[in-house]
């Protein structure tokens, strides 16, 4: 357009970029365009002027970048920084922004609590115009799982033997248990358990293993691949009964020798029965911390009565602490 205050306008064209001049012309295409202007009046005077059109229609490019440890089956193992990665070739992108589902919030976002996440990203050129993406669903599971023996309580230390029954529970709040394991040598290897919802249990035959302190390890790993070892419990195997010996043979009155013998858990008690045929004559039970070291008998029955000549059976047995019975007869 123009104006002339003495002979008048007699017409006035465009260009764009470098084309034939006409009286009307329209930018369709993004890019920086070249526009000119002409203007002549009635007595043939013209005038000319140029100018930079920048046009831009396009939304910027727009995608998800996640940044964060990735564990198994698409868990996340650590905090995740969510961040809208935009892109503009023509305007340049003037805001990049990302939502949780409570307001849109300048990019990156730190989600650090364990948890699933459905985000958005959105990001606005220098033009105006916006682009609006739905980014995967971010899963996160930064805590490891945890393992507790029931029975034996967890920490304890036991004296066991024979077959022992163990039991024991694992919680994962975060992507849910996948798998528990037991060792029976402080880890050195593990051996799978069954597990019932959270709980877990396993029998072990001490009496295939030397007497000795073993540490019993349980651990658990969940979905997204964490691996803990917090449950433990020492047990002492004691297979091995009490040492009891008695002559086979002495005289009524005598000081025959008794010998109970206990080196490992400790000794609970014994007792001698002197009996003839099934029938209990004599019982002597003993204190762990008073068994004699001899046994006498001077021939009187219950009823007062001296035994008659002949043979009588004397039994002695003593047990320990996990219930191992050591016996002798004579």
């Amino acid at each position: 357009s123009g104006a002339d205050s003495l002979s008048g306008v007699a017409s006035a064209d465009v260009s764009i970029n470098g084309g034939a001049w006409r009286s009307s012309g329209q930018v369709g295409s993004d890019g920086i365009h070249q526009v000119s202007g002409r203007v002549r009046d009635a007595a043939g005077n013209e005038a000319t002027t140029s100018a930079s059109i920048r046009y831009d229609s396009t939304p910027p490019n727009l995608g998800p970048d996640l940044s964060g440890k990735l564990g198994r089956d698409g868990w996340y193992i650590s905090p995740v920084t969510a961040s809208a990665s935009a892109s503009d070739s023509l305007s340049g992108v003037a805001e990049r922004q990302v939502s949780a589902g409570g307001g849109w919030q300048a990019s990156p976002l730190v989600l650090a609590q364990d948890g699933t996440y459905s985000l958005s990203y959105r990001a606005v050129d220098v033009a105006g115009n916006e682009a609006i993406a739905a980014g995967p669903t971010i899963k996160i599971d930064a805590h490891p799982p945890t393992s507790v023996f029931i029975v034996p309580p967890n920490g304890s230390e036991n004296w066991v033997s024979g077959i022992v029954d163990l039991l024991g529970q694992s919680l994962d709040f975060g992507s849910g248990l996948r798998s528990v394991e037991i060792s029976y040598d402080q880890g050195s290897s593990w051996n799978p358990l069954e597990l019932q919802e959270t709980e877990w249990g396993d029998q072990w035959d001490t009496r295939q293993v030397p007497n000795g302190t073993y540490v019993v390890l349980a651990r658990a790993r969940d979905v997204a691949g964490h691996l803990e070892s917090t449950a433990k419990v020492s047990l002492r195997v004691d297979n091995l009964p009490p040492l009891v010996d008695i002559p086979d043979s002495w005289l009524v009155g005598e000081l025959a020798p008794l010998t109970v013998e206990e080196k490992d858990i400790g000794l609970a008690g014994a007792k001698v029965l002197i009996q003839s045929g099934e029938t209990v004559l004599v019982k002597l039970d003993y204190e762990p911390d008073r068994v004699p070291d001899h046994i006498t008998w001077d021939g009187v029955m219950p009823d007062g009565s001296q035994a008659a000549p002949g043979e009588y059976g004397v039994y002695a047995t003593a047990w320990d602490l996990a219930g191992n019975l050591g016996r002798d007869s004579g």
